[in-house]
């Protein structure tokens, strides 16, 4: 590492004082690190040849001196991130498909345990044993391709705790006991290409610090399809789906007291169960700055939310949509959007909620505070639209309501929410606002008229603070 930044640094030198170089001819194939080192006896070469361009000027050659130092100084954490990363991409680069530059894995290797940094490449479906982990990597620095295999049964099929630098890609997983890929306790972790079926988890991360997921498929699981737990921070998790989770209590993505994660184009579908809950996306727990961005649960039965936040600050979801969920019947309904158990700073923006069937809200702030939702959409709902129960300096702003089979914009409880610029349509009502409400808000209604809800008559000097559009 310290040849190829000080190799970089007189180079940059050579060319200042007028001494060239002839870069040597790049090989065609199989490059690896040692095409980028200058060897030892070139580097002091190139020294030789600063000192003879300076001489006899101390003057100069100090200011180019204290230049190289300076750049090498600013090189040293550059370096050393290259030297890791190449470590790992150089051999996968090169031998993608055929895997010849890898430690091969097959049937009578398992159980395999990685005991050293390198890479490593199953060469065949394996069927591993009862309460049996497949593949186990105890080591830093480890890039494991399943190489489009297929891996099945055991407890888990590939485990790694403690470690740094891990690669995981490319195969396939069923029918494990427990976690099909289970990480703990690691920095730098990257999951690409992985397909699940049949499996408690698809693929469970704790307590993670740097994480990129990428292109899975969890389907059929017991559990959930995905779990990201206790710390897990730092983290690009994009264009996953978790499909049909088959047991009682189902969860799409399971998110619990993490920090800092942010979902893309990840979706929930189809998820069928014969009872009772189902969450596409479950922020819990002391979960902080969590992003979604253009996210889905479509086609769900069952009772539960699309997209449920509880106990949770910072959060946002942008352009998330949850739609045409059907439920099994009057009670089995899935809410669209759900912020509660006094979360803090949650907004939904750009968000749909979309023919979600039974006693399915769009958008409900319950118990929540300095949460916001604007620019939504809740059309075709079979129950309120947006609904706001006790809660506090919440606001709603240039939102949507059409065609939800009770209110469009519904208020119970006590606490405060500001209103401004909501649409309502075809709703039954368009507003509805409880006796015990706090009037301390402002409301700013278009397409529709403020209805009260019975007993409370709401004589005008109990409403001055409200501005009714007609």
């Amino acid at each position: 590492m310290l040849i190829i930044k000080k190799s970089l640094v007189l180079l940059l030198a050579l060319s200042l004082v007028g001494i060239n170089i002839d870069a040597k001819e790049p090989s065609t194939k199989n490059k690896n690190l040692d095409d980028l080192i200058v060897s030892v006896g070139e580097l002091d070469d190139s020294q030789d040849q600063v000192r003879a361009a300076c001489y006899p000027s101390s003057t100069e050659c100090d200011g180019i001196t204290s230049t190289l130092t300076t750049i090498i100084n600013s090189f040293d954490s550059c370096c050393t991130s290259l030297q890791s990363t190449l470590s790992l991409i150089v051999p996968y680069v090169n031998d993608l498909e055929s895997c010849d530059r890898s430690t091969p894995i097959s049937q009578v290797d398992l159980p395999f345990t990685v005991t050293l940094s390198g890479s490593y490449c199953l060469t065949e479906t394996v069927v591993v044993g009862d309460g049996l982990v497949g593949i186990t990597i105890d080591a830093d620095d480890v890039l494991l391709n399943l190489n489009n295999f297929n891996m099945e049964g055991g407890l888990s099929a590939v485990s790694v705790n403690g470690h740094s630098n891990i690669i995981i890609m490319s195969g396939s997983i069923e029918e494990t006991t427990g976690n099909a890929v289970e990480i703990i306790s690691c920095n730098n972790v990257r999951v690409y290409d992985i397909t699940t079926r049949l499996c408690s988890v698809g693929l469970s991360c704790d307590d993670i610090n740097g994480l990129v997921v990428s292109g899975l498929s969890c389907r059929a699981n017991t559990d959930a399809g995905y779990r990201f737990i206790n710390g897990t921070r730092n983290g690009q998790i994009s264009s996953c789906i978790s499909l049909e989770t088959l047991n009682a209590i189902n969860l799409g993505y399971d998110i619990d007291a993490t920090q800092s994660l942010t979902f893309s184009n990840c979706s929930c579908l189809n998820d069928v169960v014969n009872s009772s809950t189902v969450t596409g996306f479950n922020v819990s727990n002391g979960a902080t700055n969590c992003v979604f961005d253009a996210c889905s649960v479509i086609n769900t039965n069952g009772t539960g939310t699309g997209f449920l936040f509880n106990t949770v600050t910072d959060c946002i979801c942008n352009g998330c949509f949850v739609s045409n969920n059907p439920g099994l019947d009057p009670v089995h309904a899935l809410d669209g959007f759900v912020v509660t158990g006094t979360s803090l700073k949650v907004s939904c923006l750009d968000c749909s909620a979309l023919g979600n069937q039974m006693l399915s809200t769009g958008y409900r702030l319950e118990n929540a505070e300095d949460c916001s939702i604007v620019n939504s959409l809740a059309k075709n709902n079979g129950e309120d639209g947006f609904s706001v129960l006790d809660s506090t300096n919440c606001y709603l702003r240039g939102n949507t309501a059409i065609g939800n089979i009770a209110s469009g914009y519904s208020l119970t409880g006590t606490g405060d929410t500001v209103f401004l610029g909501n649409y309502g349509e075809g709703n039954s009502p368009n507003w509805s606002v409880s006796t015990d409400y706090a009037p301390t808000f402002t409301l700013s209604i278009s397409g529709g008229t403020l209805t009260a809800v019975s007993p409370r008559t709401a004589p005008a000097t109990q409403w001055d603070n409200i501005d009714v559009v007609a």
